[in-house]
């Protein structure tokens, strides 16, 4: 009996968590919208339970529903403070599985539209700071790629995406770190140097620019903050 009264009571004072659910089978979507974007701002606070008796949150119910509808979650994000999306696409509930991971398994035709819609407005951002644009663009395709395969094959190449945006990313910081180094070392040089004529040519000669990068210490330097950049950072806990 307890259970079952449970999950009788389970959206009590969740009212978000019941317009979720019951878009499925009860209600448009586009009244569940509406409904969510005018809901009262103090269900979206930080102090607010944004979980339920399972540990999961409205992004779940929807990831996991048989119409996860990326305007749904539009809505759902827009309410949400954005500082605050890191922490929902990788919170886990009582299975240990996070809304992305319900997303990708999900056969609903309209999780493919899905997938590639919150993996770019949680990681925009990130992808932006990427220096080159051939590795955003990298990104972009993997991104896409993830919903042109089977279901089956999804979550192993959303993976492989994931991992190849944290070692770009890792890359991006090490090269920012070795010119911050190397502007380091021509500073130090320029300020050494007692003669105003000789600081201008140094500051304008590529050999003396170029022999200030060998002797910089990057070398030593990047190894060593490497080793704190190689654990994975957790995104979306898939």
């Amino acid at each position: 009996h307890y259970l079952t009264d449970a999950l009788t009571k389970r959206f009590d004072d969740l009212p978000i968590h019941k317009l979720c659910y019951l878009q499925v089978h009860h209600q448009p979507l586009a009244e569940t919208i509406h409904a969510i974007q005018t809901a009262d701002d103090d269900w979206f606070a930080p102090n607010k339970q944004h979980f339920d008796l399972f540990g999961m949150t409205p992004f779940h119910i929807i990831a996991a529903s048989s119409r996860p509808d990326p305007k749904l979650f539009q809505a759902l994000l827009s309410r949400y403070p954005a500082t605050s999306h890191y922490y929902y696409w990788n919170h886990r509930d009582m299975s240990q599985t996070t809304p992305m991971y319900y997303l990708l398994q999900n056969q609903a035709p309209e999780s493919a539209a899905a997938i590639p819609y919150i993996t770019r407005l949680v990681l925009q951002d990130r992808i932006a700071a990427l220096g080159l644009e051939q590795w955003r663009l990298e990104i972009q395709d993997m991104i896409d790629a993830v919903c042109l395969v089977q279901v089956s094959e999804r979550l192993e190449l959303f993976q492989q995406m994931l991992q190849q945006f944290q070692l770009l990313e890792q890359k991006e910081t090490l090269s920012i770190l070795e010119l911050a180094v190397w502007k380091g070392r021509i500073d130090g040089s320029i300020r050494d140097s007692h003669n105003e004529n000789e600081e201008k040519a140094n500051n304008n000669n590529m050999s003396f620019r170029e022999t200030c990068r060998i002797s910089c210490g990057a070398n030593v330097v990047i190894p060593n903050v490497s080793l704190f950049l190689n654990e994975t950072i957790d995104i979306f806990g898939v």
